[in-house]
């Protein structure tokens, strides 16, 4: 006899192989759906109708060929009446929100500055609320990536930096403020399941990911057959917080030698201007320092390449253990010094040296839409609600 639990999770599993179906293929018949999946026809058929009234999917036409008899009817995802809200938080306060198609539009993004937990509640239920006042269509929920430390099922965001939260119930405050079901996730998870949900997920040689992020902090996700890696009480990787250098400078954590302390946006531009002894001529910001740098090539200054060569070292050691202790298809970098042909190339050399040799062929790809994967990442957090 089977479970009533057994009979949900079965039902979830068949709705979401239909679904990615439909998502892969962009416009497919139920009888294609049938094909692809193994389900039968009248299973699809239970399951079209159910996604149909949900407004997630709609009828788009008729099939375009030469085959004799009735023409199928084509199905696609909903562009048009049904939207996901993504928030992203990073740890400086930058507040960003943004309306998402379920395939993968940001329309309406905006980005604001909040100092405290108050101001940020406000702001989000504010701009909810806007949206939902105009927009002609459903909001199927709120998804949210901050920089942090957050307990996902819990809804609890366990630390962060900026605005200083500790054990703070983000979910349940929005919920006491907003109708609409709200979900949460670290911001570097996020990014990684934008990325992976709308570039890997159908690969057929791509069944497993690390998404390494550097900015202000230095982040990592991993996507395991498919899922996103999660421990038992966060999906934090903190990357950051791997300790490479015993006699380091001491990191925000606590301890010496953290990548995170070694290489952040700061820490590169301290370093910088020292060698260059930065003046108002220059006009190099602490946002501009990557690019200052990445602009450099093979025959820059001795200093310039002494600058690369050390971030590439110690990224390289950050990223080889990880590819020892998982073993994936592909490492993705988030940074801003990727444009750089020569860090570049020095990455790729000294992580070859640092793993095991059958690991060497493991490759590292760029990203260039790192906020665009936070926020499409944020929004799959409400899809994946629905399909998990």
């Amino acid at each position: 006899m089977k479970l009533k639990g057994d009979q949900k999770l079965s039902r979830r599993i068949n709705n979401r192989l239909v679904f990615k179906a439909i998502k892969k293929n962009k416009k497919i018949s139920r009888a294609d759906i049938s094909r692809i999946t193994g389900l039968s026809k009248a299973s699809v058929t239970k399951i079209v109708n159910g996604l149909m009234k949900s407004n997630i999917i709609e009828e788009c036409g008729k099939e375009d060929n030469d085959r004799v008899g009735r023409k199928s009817i084509l199905l696609q995802l909903n562009k048009k009446d049904v939207f996901l809200i993504s928030v992203t938080i990073n740890d400086l306060g930058m507040v960003s929100i943004a309306l998402n198609s379920l395939t993968g539009e940001i329309k309406n993004k905006k980005t604001f500055k909040c100092d405290c937990d108050e101001e940020i509640l406000k702001l989000i239920e504010g701009q909810v609320n806007s949206i939902n006042k105009t927009l002609k269509g459903e909001i199927l929920g709120l998804g949210i990536g901050i920089c942090g430390m957050v307990d996902s099922d819990k809804g609890v965001i366990l630390s962060a930096v900026n605005p200083n939260w500790s054990d703070f119930k983000i979910v349940n405050k929005l919920n006491k403020r907003l109708d609409i079901p709200i979900y949460l996730e670290n911001l570097t998870a996020t990014a990684a399941i934008g990325e992976w949900w709308y570039k890997y997920e159908e690969s057929k040689n791509i069944q497993s990911l690390i998404y390494i992020q550097i900015d202000d902090s230095v982040g990592s996700a991993a996507i395991i057959n498919g899922e996103l890696f999660s421990g038992s009480k966060s999906s934090n990787m903190e990357f950051g917080h791997i300790a490479i250098k015993e006699d380091g400078k001491i990191c925000s954590c606590g301890r010496r030698g953290c990548i995170e302390s070694l290489i952040s946006k700061k820490v590169i531009y301290d370093k910088t201007d020292e060698i260059f002894n930065f003046d108002d001529e220059d006009q190099v910001s602490i946002d501009d320092i990557y690019l200052f740098l990445a602009k450099k090539s093979y025959n820059e200054s001795t200093a310039h390449k002494e600058i690369i060569n050390y971030i590439s070292y110690v990224l390289g050691r950050g990223i080889a253990d990880l590819i020892n202790l998982f073993g994936p298809d592909l490492v993705v970098l988030d940074f801003e010094l990727n444009n750089s042909k020569y860090f570049f190339e020095k990455l790729i050399n000294n992580v070859k040296d640092e793993v095991l040799p059958p690991l060497k062929n493991v490759k590292i790809q760029k990203t260039k839409q790192s906020n665009e994967n936070e926020l499409l990442g944020a929004g799959v957090l409400v899809l994946r609600s629905l399909f998990l």
